[in-house]
This record gives C-alpha cells, sequence and structure tokens, in this order.
C-alpha cells in the first residue's frame, strides 16, 4: 500500500501520518508516515496522527486487492464507510490526497 502513496501529494512541512487499526485474525496497528518526501509503514503507535481508519483485517486484505488491481476507487471507499465497513477519525479526504485522487474522498 505505500507504495500506491503519491508523497509529492501532502505538505513536506511536517509528516502526515495515515493509522490503520485492523480487528480481527492477522490484525494490528499500522501507520502509512510520509516525511520529507518518503513513505513508510510504521507497526505500532505513533504520536501524531491525521487520520486512522478502523476495520476488520479481512476487510482491509480485499481493499488491498482491489487497489493492487487497480479497482478501488472513490467509490469503493465510500461503500466502505456507508455500510460502516471502514469508520475513521480525521478528515477522510487525506485519502484522495494520499492516494492521488485530485477531489479527495470527502
Amino acid at each position: 500500500m505505500a507504495r500506491s502513496v503519491d508523497p509529492a501529494s501532502v505538505s513536506s512541512e511536517h509528516p502526515t501520518v495515515v493509522r490503520f487499526e485492523l480487528s480481527g485474525k492477522g490484525g494490528g496497528i499500522y501507520n502509512i508516515a510520509i516525511r520529507s518526501g518518503k513513505v513508510e509503514v510504521v507497526q505500532g503507535t505513533t504520536d501524531s496522527v491525521d487520520l486512522v481508519l478502523y476495520m476488520r483485517a479481512e476487510d482491509f486484505n480485499r481493499l488491498l486487492f482491489s487497489l493492487a488491481r487497480g479497482t478501488a476507487n472513490e467509490y469503493t471507499f465510500r461503500s466502505l464507510v456507508i455500510s460502516k465497513t471502514l469508520t475513521f477519525a480525521g478528515d477522510l479526504s487525506l485519502l484522495g490526497k494520499l492516494f492521488g485522487h485530485r477531489e479527495g474522498l470527502s
């Protein structure tokens, strides 16, 4: 997923962190951190988080496969939010910026 992120789409002045809190088998806490034009995945908690996404690990895996196949789009994310498969805290439009969608996912 980190390879799908466009680090140039966020401000380089402060780090941007998107946290995934995954429940169920294979779950855990994972962060995509964008710092100085670099993207890294960091496991566990971090001090500063811009967006937290909550979902089951199996739903997250399905989402990853959709992203890898290129079939995921803003409607995929909207349907996950509407069905409450994906809940969040923070600015959801940040996802659109990170994954190359100009209008965001708001």
